[in-house]
This record gives structure tokens, C-alpha cells and sequence, in this order.
């Protein structure tokens, strides 16, 4: 055998033994993320199912989490609705989430999309008007819904940090990902953008919301090339979304880039677009939690007309912003 098939076979047995590390390496973060915390019969993390608050309302709010969220994103708030009951509020758990490091992996698009049309479409059946509110990746699941045109007709949608123009999703980013998934399926590494928690998706506020969600402490390789998919494939239906909606987001968000997800809200004559002047990705966890809450409260009580702040409320929303006679709002 010559130097240089030695050397190959060398390199090739290299390669293996890393890949190798990498799979021990994810057994070992499955075993011990399968272990932190108790599960109920359908392998779901006890107390991240489904919320409701169901007490026969007209009109009724529809929470969609993000990536690697579950219903716990909007605990807080949804226990202040729940006081304050005003209309019926659904936070549905979505398929592959609160669950497992493996259910996670094996993510598909158009499970969680098929999901979510039934979802809301039960919910819409059984109220006048249901205002949906999808963050991040149920952001960006909303726009493929409404691309495919399997929304319900009376339902209003804010897309609150939707999941498009993400960071991450870029050509450098995209062979990152792709050359750590040849050795692994999972990762927790802050030099790669990869730590769970995710203490910089949210400002000082919301660090301690973040530092009590239960966490699988890893990302999941394939769930994230899934997101970016669901990003490339319907970032451009910002443009194309036919009925007055919302777009609620912080101006320094460190997962997507407000700056282009902003220019395409305005070229619809239908966004209505209200920016903070920080929060992160996770702006209702932020100091503007109460404020973004008012935001959705009210949406809801004026849907299906659109929304319009007055006095102090128009001025804070407006605030370093031009605001123009339709409602609009821009930095």
C-alpha cells in the first residue's frame, strides 16, 4: 500500500472516529435531557401541554410558540387573561415540542403546518372572530398557512418576531450547520450561537422568564435547517398577506433581522407595524411585556377592525416613529 492510500486510510478512520465521538455525544445528551424532567403518558414534559381558558367567549386569542418553545412562553400572560377574561385564549402545544431531544429531530414542516390548520380551524369554528398570534417559527408557520390558503376566513394575524430574514439563515450559516450535523445531531456551544438557554434572546427583564423555562439545554441540528426551510420558503408572504394584520417586534431582535422584515411589512398596504425600541427576539418577556400585552388585549377586543392607539397609547407606540393616518407604524 503506497504512502498516499495509508495517509487516505488514516484520514478516513479519523473522520469516522469523530463521527463516532459525536454520536457517543449525543446518546449522552439524550439520556440526560430524558432524565430532567417527568413526562406525562404522551411523552410530554408535565406542565408544557396545551393551555386553555375556555369560558364562552365571542372572541378568542390563538398563542403559537416558537422553535423551542412550548405553552410556558406565555404562561404569565396567559395567567392575566385568565383574571382578567375577556375573551377565550388557546396556547397549543405543537407537534415534536416539550417532548424529547429525539422528537425534536425528527421535526417536519408539514406536520406542525397540517397541525395547526385543524387547530385553528376548530377554534375558529366556534367563535366570531379569533385573532392568531404566532411567534417566531409560529410566525413564519402562519405566513405558509396563509400562502397555502388553509386559514380560516375569520381570524386576524399578528406575527409577533416571525421566524423569517432569520440570522442564522445564511450561506455561511447554512454550512455551519451542515458540516456540525455530519458529526452531530444536537448542540449547546455559545461559541456557535447554540446554548440553551438562550439568555441573549431577551433584555435584563426577561432573563429571569428564560432562567425558569424548562429547557431541553440543546439544539437540535435538523429542527434548525427545518426553520431556515420554512424561512426561505415563505418570507416573501409578508408582502402578499391580503387582510389588515400586525407585526410586533423589538428593534434590536438578535434572531431575525428587523431591519428587512420591516422594508417588506411596508410595502403591504395591510401591515401594521409596531416596533420597541428593545426586548430582543422575546419582547413580551421584556420591560414592554405589560405594554405588549395591553397590544394584544386590545387587538382582540377591536378585531376584526383594525386597531387604532389613542392619547398616551398612540403616543408610545409612536414614539422615535412616523405614524401615518392609516395606523401604520415604522421607525
Amino acid at each position: 500500500m503506497g504512502k498516499k492510500s495509508v495517509r487516505i486510510t488514516q484520514l478516513l478512520l479519523l473522520l469516522a472516529g469523530i463521527r463516532f465521538v459525536g454520536f457517543l455525544l449525543d446518546l449522552e445528551a439524550e439520556r440526560v435531557t430524558d432524565q430532567l424532567y417527568d413526562r406525562d403518558k404522551n411523552d410530554v414534559i408535565k406542565g408544557l401541554g396545551t393551555q386553555e381558558h375556555v369560558n364562552g367567549h365571542k372572541k378568542a386569542l390563538i398563542w403559537l410558540h416558537g422553535f423551542q418553545d412550548t405553552p410556558e412562553a406565555f404562561a404569565s400572560q396567559l395567567a392575566m387573561l385568565r383574571k382578567q377574561d375577556l375573551f377565550d385564549v388557546y396556547v397549543p402545544l405543537q407537534p415534536y415540542r416539550g417532548r424529547t431531544l429525539q422528537a425534536l429531530a425528527n421535526i417536519s414542516n408539514n406536520v406542525v403546518l397540517d397541525f395547526l390548520e385543524k387547530y385553528c380551524a376548530k377554534v375558529a369554528a366556534t367563535h366570531e372572530h379569533v385573532v392568531i398570534v404566532g411567534l417566531s417559527y409560529g410566525g413564519a408557520a402562519l405566513l405558509g398557512l396563509h400562502h397555502q390558503q388553509r386559514l380560516p376566513n375569520n381570524v386576524t394575524l399578528v406575527l409577533q418576531s416571525p421566524a423569517i430574514y432569520v440570522q442564522w439563515n445564511s450561506f455561511w450559516g447554512n454550512v455551519l450547520i451542515r458540516v456540525y450535523g455530519l458529526w452531530r445531531k444536537y448542540a449547546n456551544y455559545p461559541s456557535i450561537g447554540a446554548q440553551t438557554p438562550s439568555f441573549d434572546s431577551g433584555d435584563a427583564h426577561a432573563r429571569e422568564f428564560i432562567r425558569r423555562e424548562k429547557s431541553l439545554r440543546y439544539k437540535a441540528i435538523p429542527a434548525v435547517k427545518f426553520t431556515n426551510k420554512l424561512d426561505d420558503a415563505y418570507r416573501d408572504e409578508l408582502a402578499n398577506l391580503t387582510q389588515p394584520f400586525y407585526v410586533i417586534m423589538a428593534k434590536d431582535d438578535n434572531r431575525v433581522h428587523y431591519d428587512k422584515i420591516y422594508a417588506k411589512g411596508m410595502r403591504n398596504p395591510n401591515c401594521h407595524f409596531y416596533s420597541f425600541p428593545s426586548g430582543s427576539h422575546m419582547v413580551h418577556w421584556s420591560k414592554f411585556r405589560h405594554e405588549i400585552l395591553d397590544l394584544f388585549t386590545n387587538i382582540v377586543l377591536t378585531a376584526p377592525q383594525v386597531y387604532q392607539p389613542e392619547g398616551a397609547l398612540r403616543s408610545f407606540y409612536s414614539q422615535g416613529r412616523k405614524a401615518s393616518g392609516n395606523g401604520r407604524h415604522g421607525s
